[in-house]
């Protein structure tokens, strides 16, 4: 009830069902529906999907196998992609946001990319899908702070590679069951994406648990300077269909 008079959360329940309609591809949760009934409250109708989230997961394991790992984040990178390509940014990628499915769908698909409340549109994007949707004034941080970019902690303009960086540390903690980046208070995570450099995560696990080649595309993606990490979705997809092939 409280939620359903915020204007800030109506904007954001909509534009969510809107984004995720205007993409439509199997590795986003499908919405079949979305409307205002007669006494004023939003809904929208989403497929019903049995799995556990990526948080879960590692709750209960604390870190993946490279052979575990990387085919569930070449299905969320591939999302991305799609995501990436009409104009969107996520911008709250993190383990609750990854659901692994218990069975996989038609096509193999067994992972799923949820949550779009915080997406945010960019150039290019279709009017109507503008209309309604929250902004962000210069200086306001959105997000998830152990997975925001360096440039959402500096309140600053972000693009799809923001997305990535996340990509990049929940690869890094899934692998070695730690965060990059950890604080008291919010604002000692900020500092410590826009500032601390990353412990390599080869480092981090026993010998043999990550590969020169995984090391190496994960501190890409955790280049502060966006023009320094892996440019796009479809690039990491490439690499990971690569180290899969390879065996890593």
């Amino acid at each position: 009830g409280r939620l359903a008079k915020n204007k800030n959360a109506i904007r954001r329940f909509v534009l969510e069902a809107r984004t995720v309609n205007a993409i439509r591809h199997p590795g986003l949760v499908d919405i079949f529906s979305f409307g205002q009934l007669t006494d004023g409250r939003h809904y929208y109708v989403r497929e019903f999907l049995e799995g556990r989230d990526l948080g879960d997961v590692l709750r209960e394991r604390t870190r993946l196998p490279m052979v575990e790992a990387i085919p569930i984040f070449s299905e969320v990178a591939q999302a991305l992609v799609a995501v990436h390509k009409k104009g969107i940014v996520h911008r709250d990628l993190k383990p609750e946001n990854i659901l692994i499915l218990d069975k996989p769908q038609a096509g193999g698909q067994r992972v799923k990319l949820v949550d779009f409340g915080l997406a945010k549109l960019v150039e290019g994007v279709p009017a109507h899908m503008r209309e309604g949707a929250p902004s962000t004034a210069a200086g306001v941080n959105v997000g998830t702070p152990h997975y925001m970019s360096p440039e959402q902690c500096r309140g600053l303009k972000v693009d799809a590679r923001a997305d990535l960086y996340a990509l990049g540390i929940l690869l890094y903690e899934t692998l070695t069951g730690r965060l990059p980046f950890d604080g008291p208070t919010p604002v000692d995570i900020w500092q410590a994406h826009a500032e601390k450099p990353p412990r390599p995560p080869i480092e981090v696990v026993p010998p043999g648990a990550i590969s020169g080649a995984v090391n190496a595309i994960l501190l890409r993606l955790l280049a502060k300077p966006p023009e320094n990490r892996v440019q796009t979705a479809a690039e990491v997809c490439r690499v990971l269909e690569t180290l899969t092939a390879g065996g890593h």
